[in-house]
């Protein structure tokens, strides 16, 4: 299993959910652009509320809804509870603190077997 972690350092005034809608987004373009079925999971429960509620609020939350549209084939997004003992989350915690210091996206591709 290959395991992507995507950390999205947020921009001038963004909020951490908007950081987290960056990393939805990048992984939503990136199986669109090669054609693969992936799964993101998220602890960010108020980013996924952002995008699944019938009425989005905001401009950027809704672009990011429409890409998981067109990706909706191929893309899964589950959320996870944060600080729960997940490894995966965990692990995603620890370079989400390494990501404040980075540019603008920083990727980790980790293999894990399993």
């Amino acid at each position: 299993m290959l395991v992507c972690v995507i950390n999205v350092k947020p921009i001038d005034h963004s909020t951490p959910s908007d950081a987290e809608l960056a990393a939805i987004n990048f992984a939503a373009g990136w199986a669109l652009g090669r054609n693969v079925k992936i799964k993101v999971i998220s602890d960010s429960k108020s980013s996924i509320e952002a995008i699944r509620r019938p009425k989005v609020k905001s401009n950027f939350a809704l672009s990011v809804k429409d890409n998981l549209y067109n990706a909706k084939d191929l893309v899964s997004l589950v959320w996870v509870k944060a600080h729960a003992g997940n490894p995966g989350n965990e692990l995603a915690d620890h370079f989400a603190k390494i990501a404040s210091s980075c540019g603008a996206i920083c990727l980790y591709l980790l293999l894990i077997l399993m």
